[in-house]
C-alpha cells in the first residue's frame, strides 16, 4: 500500500519538475595571453656621438669645457702648445718673403731682356736664360705659399673647436697632458636627436619586440609623457652587467627640458608567458 501511494507522488510531480527544461549552450574555449607591463629605467642618450682629437697632437694647454657643457659649433674647446707650430709659421712666412723678392727681381730681368731683344741690343739667348730664371722663382714662390698655408693650418690646428652642435658627453684630457695625433680629448653627442637607452634581462626574446611602442616618462618629470619604438636590441650581452641594451626612438623631438642624461622609465606591455 505505501509503495503504491509513493508511486503515485512521483508520478504527479514528475510533469511539474519538467516542464521547463534547462537551456544549455555550447562554448568554444582558448587560450589566450593577457599582457604583461614592463618596466625598465634607462637614460636619454644622444643618436649621434663623436670622439674629437687634435690632427697632430701635442701638450694640452686649457680645456675649456666640461662634461654636461652645451657647445656650438665654431665653439674653442681646448687647446695645444703653439710653439713649434708658431716658430714654423714664422720661417715660412721668412721664406715667402725672400720667394717674393726673388720673384720680383726674376720678372724685372726677364722684361729687361725683352726689351733690350725688342731694341735690337739684346739677344735671344738672355732672353731665354731670363725667362727659364722666371719659371724657376715662380715655382719657388709657389712652393713658398703652400709652405705658408701648411703652417697656418698647423698653428689652427693646436686649436680644437665644437664640429657641430651638441653637449659634451666625456672628457678625456686635461692640461699637462700630451695628446698623441688622433687621440680623443672630448666626446660630444651631437644635438638634434634622442634616444632612450635600456638595460634589459637576458633571457628574453627581445629581437620579438623590435618596433614595438615604448612609453618614456622622465623620472623627474613624472607628469610627462613620450613615446617610442624599440628601435635597436644589442646581440650580445654585456659583460659587465649582463644585461641586453635596448634603444628606443623617440616618436618626436624631446620637448623642452627634457635633454641628454635625462633618467627615464620606458614601460612596455609584452603577452604574459604561457
Amino acid at each position: 500500500m505505501h509503495r503504491i501511494l509513493f508511486l503515485s507522488a512521483v508520478a504527479l510531480c514528475a510533469p511539474a519538475a519538467f516542464a521547463d527544461p534547462v537551456p544549455v549552450q555550447t562554448v568554444t574555449a582558448s587560450l589566450t595571453s593577457l599582457p604583461v607591463e614592463v618596466a625598465l629605467a634607462g637614460t636619454l642618450q644622444a643618436v649621434n656621438s663623436f670622439p674629437v682629437a687634435f690632427p697632430q697632437g701635442g701638450r694640452v694647454i686649457s680645456v675649456a669645457v666640461a662634461e654636461g657643457d652645451t657647445v656650438s659649433k665654431g665653439q674653442d674647446l681646448a687647446r695645444v702648445d703653439p710653439t713649434q707650430a708658431d716658430a714654423i709659421l714664422r720661417a715660412a712666412l721668412a721664406n715667402l718673403d725672400g720667394a717674393d723678392a726673388a720673384l720680383r727681381q726674376a720678372q724685372q730681368a726677364s722684361d729687361r731682356a725683352a726689351g733690350l731683344l725688342k731694341s735690337g741690343a739684346g739677344t735671344r739667348a738672355d732672353v731665354d736664360v731670363t725667362t727659364k730664371s722666371l719659371f724657376a722663382a715662380q715655382a719657388s714662390h709657389d712652393q713658398a705659399t703652400a709652405q705658408v698655408a701648411k703652417a697656418r693650418l698647423m698653428q689652427d690646428n693646436t686649436v680644437l673647436r665644437a664640429p657641430s652642435d651638441g653637449t659634451i658627453t666625456t672628457r678625456w684630457a686635461d692640461p699637462g697632458d700630451v695628446a698623441n695625433p688622433g687621440q680623443k680629448v672630448l666626446t660630444i653627442a651631437a644635438s638634434g636627436g634622442l634616444e632612450g637607452v635600456f638595460n634589459a634581462p637576458d633571457g628574453v626574446a627581445l629581437e620579438a619586440f623590435l618596433g614595438s611602442p615604448v612609453t618614456l616618462t622622465p623620472m623627474d618629470q613624472p607628469d610627462r609623457t613620450l613615446t617610442g619604438t624599440i628601435s635597436e636590441v644589442s646581440p650580445l650581452v654585456d659583460a659587465h652587467t649582463g644585461a641586453v641594451v635596448v634603444k628606443v626612438k623617440l616618436d618626436t623631438k624631446a620637448p623642452e627640458g627634457v635633454v641628454f642624461g635625462t633618467a627615464v622609465v620606458g614601460r612596455l606591455n609584452v603577452p604574459h608567458p604561457a
